[in-house]
Protein backbone atom coordinates (compact mmCIF):
# COMPACT_ATOMS: atom_id res chain seq x y z
CA UNK A 1 0.00 0.00 0.00
CA UNK A 2 3.02 2.63 0.83
CA UNK A 3 4.40 1.66 -2.71
CA UNK A 4 1.29 2.87 -4.19
CA UNK A 5 0.67 5.81 -2.53
CA UNK A 6 4.48 6.68 -3.30
CA UNK A 7 4.25 5.92 -6.74
CA UNK A 8 0.93 8.45 -6.59
CA UNK A 9 2.91 11.04 -4.84
CA UNK A 10 5.39 10.63 -7.37
CA UNK A 11 3.17 10.92 -10.36
CA UNK A 12 1.32 13.92 -8.85
CA UNK A 13 4.31 15.57 -8.65
CA UNK A 14 5.50 14.72 -12.20
CA UNK A 15 2.19 15.84 -13.46
CA UNK A 16 2.17 18.99 -11.35
CA UNK A 17 6.16 19.89 -12.39
CA UNK A 18 4.98 19.10 -15.77
CA UNK A 19 1.85 21.31 -16.09
CA UNK A 20 3.96 24.37 -14.14
CA UNK A 21 6.54 24.00 -16.72
CA UNK A 22 3.90 24.01 -20.12
CA UNK A 23 2.25 27.29 -18.05
CA UNK A 24 5.14 28.84 -17.51
CA UNK A 25 6.16 28.91 -20.92
CA UNK A 26 2.88 29.85 -22.19
CA UNK A 27 3.15 32.75 -20.30
CA UNK A 28 6.70 34.03 -21.37
CA UNK A 29 6.24 32.82 -24.71
CA UNK A 30 2.57 35.25 -24.75
CA UNK A 31 4.39 37.95 -23.05
CA UNK A 32 7.41 38.12 -25.37
CA UNK A 33 4.68 38.19 -28.69
CA UNK A 34 2.72 40.92 -26.53
CA UNK A 35 6.36 43.03 -25.93
CA UNK A 36 7.27 42.15 -29.40
CA UNK A 37 3.94 43.67 -31.27
CA UNK A 38 3.85 46.46 -28.55
CA UNK A 39 7.72 47.31 -29.81
CA UNK A 40 7.19 47.25 -33.77
CA UNK A 41 3.73 49.00 -33.39
CA UNK A 42 5.46 51.52 -31.47
CA UNK A 43 8.56 52.21 -34.12
CA UNK A 44 5.92 51.82 -37.00
CA UNK A 45 4.36 54.74 -35.56
CA UNK A 46 7.59 56.73 -35.08
CA UNK A 47 8.40 55.80 -38.76
CA UNK A 48 5.20 57.15 -40.16
CA UNK A 49 5.34 60.37 -37.83
CA UNK A 50 8.40 60.81 -38.88
CA UNK A 51 7.86 60.48 -42.76
CA UNK A 52 4.70 62.61 -42.30
CA UNK A 53 6.56 65.35 -41.27
CA UNK A 54 9.36 65.16 -43.47
CA UNK A 55 6.60 65.15 -46.57
CA UNK A 56 5.20 68.11 -44.81
CA UNK A 57 8.42 70.05 -45.03
CA UNK A 58 8.65 69.13 -48.62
Amino acid sequence: MLVASKQASKQASKQASKQASKQASKQASKQASKQASKQASKQASKQASKQASKQAII
